[in-house]
């Protein structure tokens, strides 16, 4: 799949468009679907050194659950991700998001070769998620111009 294609399954679920999915699964998407049990389990893996690799760039302190599909935000994170943000990645670079309370969703793909550099790579995907809030930022300045 393309990147542009990736971005128009993102849009369509940003969308809630039912091109692809039922509104209602897309709605359910972005709920928080462990139990209370599994939810402190979840919050103790994030926790561990491996922890970083499945918080998809979110800070240690910011309030996460797990929606179908992806991490999800349960807080607003200031400047930057909504409440009830779907994120996920694949590997160590790639990443993709969809933030239905600001209206935006972004896919970022580093391509790189074998052995990679992680910080170099995890500095690169948080460059890219802050940037696009940073940007939409600026546009609604010039809009309100």
């Amino acid at each position: 799949m393309t990147a542009a294609d990736y971005v128009k399954v993102l849009r369509s679920l940003l969308a809630n468009d039912g091109k692809i999915l039922k509104p209602a699964t897309v709605h359910d998407m972005f709920e928080h679907h462990l139990s209370p049990e599994a939810t402190e389990g979840h919050k103790a893996a994030l926790a561990t050194p491996m922890g970083i690799f499945f918080r998809v760039g979110t800070a240690s302190d910011t309030k996460v659950g797990h929606g179908l599909g992806g991490l999800l935000t349960l807080q607003d994170v200031d400047d930057w991700y909504g409440d009830r943000t779907l994120t996920w990645g694949g590997g160590l670079t790639f990443s993709w998001f969809i933030d239905r309370k600001n209206d935006l969703c972004g896919v970022g793909a580093i391509q790189a070769s074998l052995p990679v550099d992680g910080s170099v790579v995890d500095t690169l995907k948080q460059t890219f998620r802050h940037d696009v809030y940073r940007k939409r930022a600026e546009w609604k300045k010039e809009q309100a111009l």
